[in-house]
Formats: C-alpha cells, structure tokens, sequence
C-alpha cells in the first residue's frame, strides 16, 4: 500500500478517487510513541483495502490532547487505485 501526503502518486500515473479513509487512536501516551501511529495508519490502510484501494494520497495528521484525558491521534487521506 503505497501512503503519501503528496496530492497524487506521481507526475503521469493515472488513478481513481475512491473515497476519504480514517484511522484512529486513543491512549493516555505520549505523541511520539510510534504504536499509537502505527495503530491509526493501519486501521486506515484496513479501511482503504476494504474499498479496494491500493494506495492513500494527501495523508494528514491531526491530534487532539487535554489534560487528563486520553490522547487521540487521527489519520486520514484519500483512498485511491492506482491504474
């Protein structure tokens, strides 16, 4: 699964637009903890296959923090299948 957050796979490559896909993640972590990300980025990446993706383009990142709640992290970007 290729993931990017450039707008398309590259210069020439023809694709499909199949649709927005989301990953999450919720922990009382640190930001930077690499399982959190990896969690969200594969529950986006599961999402995308399900509709017949074969790559994610304009991925984000986005968090959300206060204090003595849980951290969440979410993911998403444009499901697409390269042709």
């Amino acid at each position: 699964m290729l993931i990017t957050t450039t707008p398309s796979p590259g210069p020439g490559i023809n694709y499909e637009v199949i649709g927005m896909v989301v990953g999450h993640a919720r922990e009382y972590a640190n930001l930077l903890d690499v399982d959190m990300r990896e969690e969200a980025i594969n529950l986006m990446v599961r999402q995308a296959q399900g509709l017949g993706a074969n790559a994610i383009i304009e991925t984000r990142f986005t968090t959300a923090a206060m204090p003595s709640m849980p951290t969440e992290l979410l993911v998403y970007g444009t499901a697409v299948r390269i042709m």
